[in-house]
């Protein structure tokens, strides 16, 4: 999960400069803030609350990217890994606790 974090905040500082604080910076909180959940629901009795907290991370995150890819920030390839590794972490953190069915991303053209 970690690697995942670390593709989003790097990627964060190739966003063109007018969307870097729109995308790129709000990619980058929501991908710290996830690990900081995780790290603390380690060591936590309320699990449930605290993966329940990351998956509302993740969705916003599938947002922002699909969003990005929209304005054309993104390419539809970038897209697609971004979205095959943020079901990924989904599945991680879902199999983590007993959580709802995660949602998957669907292409811009899927709409």
């Amino acid at each position: 999960m970690v690697r995942r974090d670390q593709v989003v905040i790097g990627a964060g500082g190739q966003f063109p400069k007018n969307q870097r604080f729109i995308f790129g910076q709000r990619l980058a909180d929501r991908a710290l803030n996830i690990l900081e959940a995780l790290v603390e629901a380690t060591y936590s009795a309320r699990k449930a609350d605290l993966l329940a907290g990351v998956n509302r991370d993740i969705e916003v995150m599938r947002w922002l990217i699909r969003m990005a890819t929209d304005r054309k920030v993104l390419t539809p390839r970038q897209y697609e890994h971004c979205c095959m590794s943020l079901n990924e972490c989904g599945r991680m953190v879902g199999g983590r606790g007993s959580l709802p069915r995660q949602r998957s991303c669907q292409g811009p053209s899927a709409r």
